[in-house]
């Protein structure tokens, strides 16, 4: 994978896991500042081996940093509205004229 890939998706889920560890999205925006400042901080590197290491490692401090349970969209699988109104089953009929099933004016 590309290298500019690699830290643009390393840049992204380090932003999505601090979102799971902050009760708050106004301690997320200053985390997610810090975690730009520290991105920006290292941009002009000019050896490739010295930026390979240091994506190595922070792709190591992101995979040590995940929740336990982090936080799911609820549209997706596992997120809280995930099913929630799930299609009736087949068994059951839904009456359009309620109260008139047998000719009943």
């Amino acid at each position: 994978m590309a290298h500019r890939t690699r830290v643009m998706q390393l840049y992204r889920h380090a932003l999505k896991t601090c979102l799971d560890w902050s009760g708050d999205r106004r301690q997320w925006y200053d985390r997610g500042r810090a975690i730009r400042a520290e991105f920006e901080a290292n941009r002009t590197l000019a050896s490739r081996e010295q930026a390979d290491r240091l994506l190595q490692h922070g792709e190591q401090l992101l995979a040590d940093w995940q929740h336990p349970n982090p936080i799911i969209a609820p549209y997706y699988v596992g997120g809280t509205a995930f099913s929630r109104n799930p299609p009736m089953p087949e068994n059951v009929k839904i009456v359009l004229d309620f109260g008139r099933e047998h000719g009943g004016h």
